[in-house]
């Protein structure tokens, strides 16, 4: 015969026996119960704290995802501003390129042009030397007649 067998015989022959054994049964399960409750408090209070710490977390994640949002938007602004800069600065290059061009073929114009007198500088002198030399043969012949 079995363990549980002998108890169940020795409770049905004591009704004492056996109502002793169900307060003793009862109050152990009490007890167990109660423990068991009172660890559940426990993880339910633990969780409600790690809860709390985690809506705490969520609360500074949110400040910091608003202040990242507002720091893109400033960054944007900034990267249209300086787009719109570059955008101007290289029409003033654009614009800078067209005058250089058009300063260069005038200065190639003046120095054709100065090429020009230059030459009828160099013409000029040529031929004041040939006025002065032919100046001189007609003095130089005046001399002699005059001396004649």
């Amino acid at each position: 015969m079995s363990l549980a067998e002998k108890l169940i015989e020795e409770l049905e022959k004591s009704p004492e026996l056996a109502e002793r054994f169900k307060k003793i049964i009862q109050s152990a399960a009490l007890d167990a119960i109660a423990t068991e409750q009172r660890l559940l408090r426990s993880d339910f209070n633990r969780l409600l704290e790690e809860m709390k710490k985690i809506a705490q977390e969520q609360t500074k994640l949110r400040v910091d995802f608003t202040k990242i949002v507002e720091e893109q938007k400033s960054l944007r602004e900034d990267f249209n501003k300086l787009s719109e800069e570059q955008k101007r600065l290289r029409e003033d290059f654009m614009q800078l390129r067209t005058e250089f061009a058009s300063l260069v073929e005038e200065q190639k114009k003046l120095r054709e042009d100065f090429n020009k007198l230059s030459e009828e500088q160099k013409r000029l002198r040529e031929d004041f030397m040939q006025l002065r030399v032919d100046f001189t043969k007609i003095v130089e012949e005046q001399n002699k007649l005059s001396e004649e």
